[in-house]
């Protein structure tokens, strides 16, 4: 996977979703003057190659998203745990990771 983002790149997560049986990529990335985003890819293998398939992972709590953590539950669930702003929020994430549902 190839991406252009002109900024910084933060501490990306990787997780196996058993629905899809695929791997799924998140990582939060600061754009000049602009918010931090969460992004996702996703491949058929840990080692990708990855494809982009959501450059802005919508969180309640809005962009400038700080340090988060990806977490799947026993049934398959999985949650998106975040911080920003003196807030911490955990929001599930639909069933194949690519979105919040707030």
């Amino acid at each position: 996977m190839i991406i252009i983002i002109v900024g910084v790149v933060f501490r990306p997560h990787l997780v196996y979703n058993p629905k899809t049986k695929l791997y799924v990529l998140i990582w939060n990335y600061m754009r000049w003057n602009q918010p931090s985003l969460y992004a996702v890819g996703i491949a058929e293998t840990p080692n990708g190659p990855f494809k982009l398939v959501n450059p802005a992972l919508n969180v309640s709590r809005g962009g400038s998203g700080g340090d988060f953590d990806v977490f799947v539950d026993d049934d398959g669930t999985g949650y998106i745990v975040y911080s920003q702003n003196y807030y911490l929020s955990i929001e599930q994430l639909t069933p194949d990771y690519y979105y919040s549902t707030g």
